[in-house]
């Protein structure tokens, strides 16, 4: 089951490893994580519409909400891919090898052949529509300055580099140099740390990697307790962590390294162990947009940022950039446009693979 940061696709009749542990510890729970990704994803979206509003009206109306979506929905991300990306680690029949061909093909070439895809657009897009880096500015940021959102083809695709990064950092360190759990949690920690020292080093992605491995690492150390669905969710717990979460965004900001680990720690298992408390609702609707919204988390992650250059124009246009009109369309686009980008590319297998290097879930190519 290829199941990393855009969802599960079981291919063919094959019983890896990682289909057997995920038929362990369930479906249902893969299902519980689709959901806090289609959460996760939802806040992403958000969080760069916001910002492409009147400055003014941001600055008055949205900066606490971003604050607040900025302080924990990547390392939400980092945190469940690790506890996923990271579960067979010490099971019997664990192949290095297959482990690290497949972060490579799921993670690893999808970022370069989005790099070129969306690097050939910008050079063919007139200078005029928007701003774009050059070509030498965008080969630098794909092979050699991959935390440089500002040289990168499309920004969001530092993520990918640096989710493959951790993968493999991880994979090297645990179980190669058999390091345990809590001396590798220092290791990250300490990383963290030397981030700040570090903030202008792009090369190989070293700045996101610094600033982001740690939650990578607690999503490992925490494997069992995410995947585990019967884990035993109290009330004072949630509150626990959403004050843990929230009072530091408040009233400090999310930019110390302490205050960004904690917040992002204590939100995004707040939003994991709600999903835990939510089975009940998996029939209603909004349940299920989330699911599906995480289940092709992939597809917004890659598409959104373009969608919005577009939906800009239009919502300035329309003169609602200082308005919560202007933000849900914002969204809306953000989310639903880059589904249906992904469903006309998906009857084209072909260009689908060479895009993601997957074949296309059936689900995004005809109606279940």
């Amino acid at each position: 089951m290829e199941y990393f940061f855009w969802g599960s696709s079981i291919t063919g009749n094959q019983m890896t490893l990682s289909n057997k542990i995920d038929k362990a510890y369930g479906q249902d729970r893969l299902l519980s994580l689709d959901f806090v990704k289609g959460v996760g994803i939802i806040l992403v979206a958000w969080g760069h519409a916001d910002m492409k509003l009147d400055p003014i009206f941001f600055e008055r109306n949205l900066k606490l909400i971003n604050e607040i979506i900025y302080s924990f929905h990547i390392p939400l991300f980092f945190i469940v891919s690790g506890a996923l990306m990271t579960r067979s680690f010490g099971s019997a029949g664990f192949d290095g090898n297959v482990y690290l061909k497949k972060i490579t093909s799921t993670v690893l070439f999808p970022f370069l052949s989005l790099c070129i895809i969306f690097g050939i657009v910008n050079v063919l897009m007139p200078q005029s529509f928007y701003a774009t880096p050059s070509i030498k500015e965008m080969l630098m940021a794909t092979l050699f300055m991959q935390s440089h959102i500002q040289f990168m083809p499309s920004p969001p695709l530092w993520f990918l580099f640096t989710l493959f990064l951790s993968a493999l950092i991880t994979y090297l360190l645990v179980m190669k140099l058999k390091m345990d759990k809590y001396s590798l949690l220092m290791v990250s920690v300490l990383l963290a740390l030397a981030h700040p020292y570090w903030y202008h080093v792009e090369i190989m992605g070293l700045r996101r990697f610094l600033q982001n491995y740690e939650f990578f690492v607690v999503g490992y150390i925490l494997s069992s307790q995410i995947m585990n669905k019967n884990i035993k969710v109290t009330n004072y717990l949630l509150i626990l962590l959403v004050v843990c979460w929230l009072l530091p965004v408040v009233f400090k900001g999310v930019y110390n390294v302490f205050l960004h680990f904690i917040t992002g720690v204590a939100g995004s298992l707040f939003i994991i162990f709600l999903s835990n408390r939510m089975n009940h609702s998996r029939e209603h609707f909004l349940y299920k947009y989330f699911y599906k919204c995480g289940e092709f988390s992939m597809l917004i992650f890659v598409f959104h940022m373009p969608v919005y250059v577009i939906a800009k124009k239009i919502v300035y246009a329309l003169r609602l950039s200082s308005s919560y009109s202007g933000l849900f369309i914002m969204i809306v686009s953000g989310v639903i446009i880059p589904l249906i980008i992904g469903r006309i590319i998906g009857y084209n297998e072909i260009l689908y693979k060479l895009i993601f290097w997957r074949n296309p879930k059936r689900s995004l190519v005809v109606e279940s």
